[in-house]
Order: C-alpha cells, then sequence, then structure tokens
C-alpha cells in the first residue's frame, strides 16, 4: 500500500458522519490498494524464490557433477580397501586353522607316544613286580635256611677250632720241646 492509500483510509475513519457515510466506499476505494498490494507481494515472491530455486539447482547441479563422482571413487577405495581387509582376514584365518591343524597333529603324536611309554612303563613295572616277587621268594627261603646253615657253620667253625686248638696246642708244645732241646 502506498502513502495515499493510507492517508485515504485515515481520512475516512476520523470522519464522524455515520449516516452519511456510503459503506462500501472505502471498501471499493482500497480494492485497488489490495489488488496492488498483492501483484507487489508476488513479485516480491519472484524476485526472492527465483533467484533461490536458480541457485538450489545450481547446487544440485555442482553436487551431481562433483559429489557423485568422488561418492564413486570413495566407495571405490572403500570397496578396494575392505577387499583388501577380508583377504587379510582369510589368511589370518588359514594360518590360524594351519596352526591348530599343525597342533592337534603334534598332540596326537605325543598323546601316541605317552600311550606307548605308559605301556612300556606297565611292562616294565610288572617285569620288576615279577623280579622282586622271586628275589623276595629266595630271600624267605634263604632265610628259613639260615638257622640251620649257621647252625651248621658254628658247629663246623667249632670242631676246627678245637681241633686247631688242639693241634696249635700241640705243635705249641713240640715247639718248646725242640728249642729246649737245641739248646742242649
Amino acid at each position: 500500500m502506498d502513502d495515499d492509500d493510507y492517508s485515504d483510509l485515515l481520512a475516512l475513519l476520523d470522519h464522524d458522519d455515520t449516516a452519511s457515510i456510503d459503506r462500501t466506499a472505502p471498501i471499493d476505494r482500497l480494492g485497488p490498494a489490495f489488488a496492488a498490494h498483492r501483484r507487489h507481494g508476488i513479485d516480491h515472491i519472484k524476485h526472492a524464490f527465483i533467484p533461490i530455486v536458480h541457485h538450489t539447482k545450481q547446487l544440485h547441479d555442482a553436487i551431481r557433477d562433483d559429489i557423485f563422482p568422488m561418492r564413486t571413487l570413495t566407495l571405490a577405495r572403500l570397496d578396494e580397501a575392505t577387499l583388501h581387509f577380508e583377504n587379510a582376514a582369510r589368511r589370518d584365518m588359514h594360518a590360524a586353522q594351519s596352526a591348530y591343524d599343525d597342533s592337534k597333529r603334534a598332540l596326537d603324536a605325543l598323546f601316541s607316544t605317552l600311550d606307548d611309554l605308559v605301556c612300556q612303563s606297565d611292562h616294565l613295572f610288572q617285569t620288576f613286580e615279577t623280579s622282586m616277587l622271586e628275589h623276595v621268594q629266595r630271600l624267605r627261603h634263604c632265610a628259613d635256611q639260615m638257622p640251620v646253615d649257621a647252625e651248621r657253620l658254628i658247629t663246623s667253625l667249632d670242631n676246627k677250632a678245637k681241633h686247631l686248638g688242639a693241634q696249635d696246642h700241640a705243635k705249641a708244645k713240640e715247639n718248646l720241646l725242640r728249642g729246649i732241646l737245641e739248646k742242649y
């Protein structure tokens, strides 16, 4: 609205004669002002929003031209990096599986060797036990025979001692007599 339109509106409102006033006259006089205000608003919208729409379209074109190739390149690099990571993970998994299989084979071999050693140990223990039982039986037999053998030995030694003592006594007397005879 122009200043003239405002002044007309104020003049109509200040007028006291309500009977002589045509009630549709102010509306008729303000109609062109409202229509002009509407046109002015549409023109303002055209001038404000059309550049914004054009600028937005240019941004979309720039994004499509600049961002999409970058996104494609980034996705390709990401795909390459994930493929590299996946291959490294596969290699690590295969290496771990191989180490596990090797360890399992080594443990199986160790347990097999341990089983063999346990069998040999059992056999040696049985042999040792049998030998010990034989030795114990021999020692018991010897222990049972010992008093009889000891008694025989003691008797035999006593007899020898008596015999040797008698011989020694006789020899001693003979030597004494010879010594006496030799002096005289």
